[in-house]
């Protein structure tokens, strides 16, 4: 049985899917309402059968945030070194990096992240946002495509790039 959650959208009701609700919530973090997207992901965060997703940008929302020590620990958490390495100390720099505009760092090292841990599909989310907001939408396309290719099937990563790129991501494919 699928898992549902009970939100309020628009001043209704509504029953969504952990990938509706984390598509939402990605919807929030994209339009920078960090506030309202760390409560939704802290909401899914407690979810475990679902990995690491919601915690990357739960940890990214609380930066944003200025909760800079709550960042670190969410990342050492949901990316224990056992398993990822040093993922949690990088991805945590690189999001401090991102709160104070070093958008170059940033694209370099979500880069080098996302193709060490392809296994994170978030990250190629994340940089493929990274890469609309600036204009590379060529480039922000194939990392939509790459995300929703390494999410499973109707996943909440795979949701949320498809919502994105519904939205609109011009490329030379485009009509």
């Amino acid at each position: 049985m699928i898992q549902k959650f009970r939100v309020q959208m628009n001043g209704q009701p509504a029953d969504l899917t952990y990938a509706e609700l984390f598509a939402a919530a990605h919807r929030l973090w994209l339009q920078k309402n960090y506030k309202q997207a760390r409560e939704v992901f802290e909401q899914l965060n407690k979810v475990k059968d679902q990995g690491p997703r919601a915690a990357i940008f739960l940890a990214h929302c609380l930066v944003m945030l200025g909760d800079y020590a709550r960042c670190s620990s969410v990342l050492s958490n949901a990316l224990p070194r056992s398993q990822y390495g040093e993922a949690a100390s990088k991805l945590h720099d690189t999001f401090i990096f991102w709160s104070v505009g070093l958008f170059i760092d940033v694209k370099k090292a979500l880069r080098e992240l996302a193709k060490e841990h392809r296994e994170l599909p978030s990250l190629s989310l994340l940089l493929a946002d990274l890469m609309q907001q600036s204009g590379a939408d060529e480039l922000s396309y194939r990392l939509y495509r790459y995300a929703i290719r390494h999410d499973h099937p109707n996943g909440p990563i795979s949701l949320a790039a498809q919502n994105s790129l519904k939205k609109g991501v011009r490329t030379r494919f485009s009509t």
